[in-house]
């Protein structure tokens, strides 16, 4: 199963971010490709995402599930199951002071995918470039979100 793992940093407590990032409705507009998201339940989702893959655009539908809320720590954890695909992975948003920068907080996302079945052969190994720039993405917007909340406050 492709796995991935990418990480900005912002200038602010993880305590702020996680008060951002604690809200599905405020970052899940930052993931690649996303169409929109509705809530199932308290901790479930269904999002639609448009992806391009081996030079094919398709909208498919994931759901998604929160398996760790820890506010203690500032982690979020997930999985992924595909509706409209033969997709599952997981994936999770994790804040940690970042030692080189003073009250800083290092943002790393998290994430790993896998295509069932035989189509899984061919979509497997393309499947990582994408995941990469998926979670430099989302982490890099989730920082810029968090730092220009910061600064109307």
């Amino acid at each position: 199963m492709p796995e991935i793992s990418r990480s900005a940093t912002v200038r602010v407590p993880p305590e702020v971010v996680w008060d951002f990032v604690k809200d599905f409705d405020n970052w899940a507009p930052f993931m690649m490709g996303y169409q929109s998201h509705q809530y199932v339940k308290d901790r479930e989702s269904i999002w639609k995402l448009k992806a391009k893959l081996a030079g094919v655009t398709r909208v498919t539908k994931i759901h998604v599930n929160i398996t760790e809320w820890d506010e203690s720590q500032h982690r979020i954890a997930f999985t992924i199951k595909g509706v409209s695909e033969p997709i599952n992975g997981s994936g999770s948003v994790t804040m940690q002071i970042c030692k080189q920068e003073e009250l800083g907080t290092l943002v790393t996302v998290e994430m790993a995918l896998n295509y069932k079945g035989l189509i899984g052969a061919v979509m497997n190994p393309l499947i990582t470039p994408l995941l990469k720039e998926v979670a430099q993405e989302l982490a890099t917007k989730i920082v810029a979100a968090v730092e220009n909340t910061d600064r109307k406050h």
